[in-house]
C-alpha cells in the first residue's frame, strides 16, 4: 500500500498561535474568541509563515506519480518519461519556428532577408559614386515606397498659362496616413510609419507586451516555488514506507522517492530553460509584429507554446491517475523567514509593486528599443525611396539619381504642368513651400 490511513493532518497545528481575546470572524458571522474559531488576521499571520504550492495537472506531475507509485511497471514509468520528451521536442521546434521566422522574415536585424536586400542596394548606390544603372525594379519600390498613381487633367489651371496638369496620388488612399491604409497593403515604408506614429498601435503593443510580462512573471514565480518545495521534501529509500496520506477524499504527499526527486529536478531544469527562452523569443515576436490583431494573435501564440504540455495531458493522460493529480493537497513547507509574517501588509504592496513596476518597466524599454529599430528601418527605406527610383529609360546612362515617380509629388501635394511633345525639359520643384512644379 502506497498511501497512509486515513487521519486528520496535524502538520501545521504547530505552527499556529493560541487565539486572542477578542472578537474573530468566521463563516456563520462575528464569533467569540473563547468558540475557538482563528481570525482573518490570524490566519494571513498562520498562511504567512508556510508555502503552499498547487500541484499542476500537467505531464510532470503525472511522470513524479508515476515514479512514486511502486505498482506502475517500467512501460507505464517509460511511457510518461517518453510524453515529456515528446513535449519538450515540440516546444522545441515551435520555439526554433519563431527564432528562425522573427530573425530572416520579420526583423531588420542583420540576419534578416529585408534588411539583407536593402543594405545591399543601399551599398550599390554608394558604390564609388558610379550612378549608371543603379536603381529599384518598379516591383520592389511598389513594395518599399507604396504605390503611386498618376492623373493628367486636361483643362486650364487656374493662376497658370497651363492648358493641362498632372498629379500623382497615393493608393489605395488619396492620403500618406498609414493608419487608414489596410495592413495587407502597406508598404515596408508604410509600417515603418504606423508603428512610429499611431498611438492606437502603441496602446495595444503596451498592454499585451505588459500582459506577457505577468505571464511570464508568474510562470518563474510558481516554479520557483515548486522547486523550493520539492527540494525540501524527504526522501526514502525504503520501498514499505508510504509516501502518499488519504485525507478525507484529497491525498497528501509525505516523502519522495530518489528517482521521482530526480525527474522533478530534471523537470524543473528544462522548464526554467524553455521558459527563459519563449520569454527572449516572445519580445522578439512581439517588437516586429506590426498590427494590433497580430499582436494579440501571436501573444495567445506563445501563450499556447507554454501550455502545451498541458493541453497534451489532458488529452493523453488515463482518467484514474487525472483523478488522483487532482485530489492532491497543496505542496507546503514551512517559511523560515521572519519578516514575511512580521510585515504583512509591508510584504503584500511590496510583492504587487515590484511585479508590477518590474513589468511596466520591461514594457517602456521594450517600446523604446521597438522604436529604435522600427527608426532604423524607416531611415533606410526612406533613403532607398528618395534617391534610388527606378530610371526613367532602363539602359540609358544616368549621372544621377531618381526617387521614386509619385513619392515627392504625392508627399507635397504638388500639381505639374503636363509634359509637351517637343518640350526639352519639365520644370522642378524650386521652393519646398510652393504648390505646383
Amino acid at each position: 500500500m502506497w498511501w497512509a490511513a486515513s487521519d486528520e493532518d496535524e502538520s501545521t497545528q504547530d505552527w499556529v498561535k493560541p487565539p486572542q481575546q477578542h472578537t474573530f470572524l468566521a463563516p456563520g458571522g462575528l464569533e467569540d474568541a473563547d468558540d475557538g474559531l482563528v481570525g482573518m488576521d490570524d490566519v494571513e499571520r498562520i498562511l504567512a509563515q508556510t508555502v503552499f504550492v498547487e500541484v499542476d495537472q500537467d505531464l510532470y506531475s503525472n511522470v513524479m506519480l508515476s515514479m512514486l507509485n511502486p505498482h506502475d511497471n517500467f512501460a507505464t514509468r517509460s511511457s510518461s518519461v517518453a510524453l515529456i520528451l515528446l513535449a519538450a521536442c515540440l516546444q522545441c521546434v515551435l520555439a526554433f519556428a519563431i527564432f528562425c521566422h522573427v530573425t530572416r522574415g520579420m526583423s531588420w536585424s542583420s540576419e534578416g532577408v529585408r534588411a539583407t536586400t536593402m543594405m545591399d542596394l543601399y551599398s550599390n548606390l554608394k558604390h564609388g559614386g558610379q550612378l549608371e544603372y543603379i536603381r529599384l525594379e518598379m516591383a520592389d519600390s511598389v513594395d518599399l515606397c507604396g504605390e503611386f498613381a498618376y492623373g493628367v487633367t486636361d483643362e486650364h489651371l487656374p493662376g497658370t498659362n497651363w492648358s493641362a496638369y498632372y498629379t500623382y496620388t497615393k493608393l489605395p488612399i488619396s492620403n500618406w496616413h498609414p493608419w487608414d491604409i489596410p495592413p495587407t497593403e502597406r508598404s515596408e515604408l508604410d509600417t515603418a510609419r504606423f508603428v512610429l506614429e499611431n498611438s492606437e498601435y502603441e496602446s495595444v503593443f503596451m498592454i499585451v507586451t505588459f500582459m506577457w510580462g505577468l505571464t511570464v512573471c508568474n510562470c518563474f514565480r510558481l516554479l520557483g516555488l515548486y522547486l523550493a518545495s520539492v527540494t525540501r521534501m524527504r526522501v526514502t529509500s525504503d520501498p514499505d514506507d508510504q509516501v502518499l496520506r488519504k485525507v478525507g477524499d484529497e491525498f497528501q504527499i509525505l516523502m519522495f522517492t530518489r528517482p521521482a526527486k530526480l525527474m522533478c529536478m530534471a523537470c524543473g531544469a528544462y522548464r526554467i530553460f524553455i521558459n527563459v527562452v519563449i520569454c527572449f523569443l516572445g519580445y522578439q515576436f512581439l517588437v516586429w509584429t506590426s498590427t494590433n490583431i497580430e499582436l494579440i494573435f501571436n501573444a495567445l501564440a506563445l501563450t499556447f507554446i507554454l501550455e502545451l504540455d498541458q493541453i497534451m495531458y489532458k488529452a493523453i493522460v488515463s482518467s484514474s491517475r487525472q483523478n488522483l493529480i487532482r485530489n492532491l493537497r497543496q505542496l507546503a513547507r514551512h517559511d523560515s523567514r521572519v519578516f514575511s509574517f512580521q510585515h504583512m501588509n509591508t510584504m503584500k504592496s511590496l510583492v504587487m509593486l515590484s511585479v508590477m513596476g518590474f513589468c511596466a518597466l520591461g514594457t517602456a524599454l521594450l517600446r523604446a528599443l521597438q522604436r529604435q529599430a522600427y527608426m532604423k528601418m524607416f531611415t533606410l527605406i526612406a533613403s532607398l525611396c528618395l534617391f534610388q527610383g527606378p530610371t526613367p529609360t532602363y539602359w540609358k546612362k544616368f549621372g544621377a539619381t531618381f526617387p521614386t515617380p509619385g513619392l515627392c509629388e504625392s508627399v507635397l501635394e504638388l500639381k505639374c504642368e503636363a509634359p509637351i511633345v517637343g518640350e526639352d525639359g519639365v520644370p522642378c520643384v524650386e521652393d519646398w513651400q510652393q504648390t505646383l512644379c
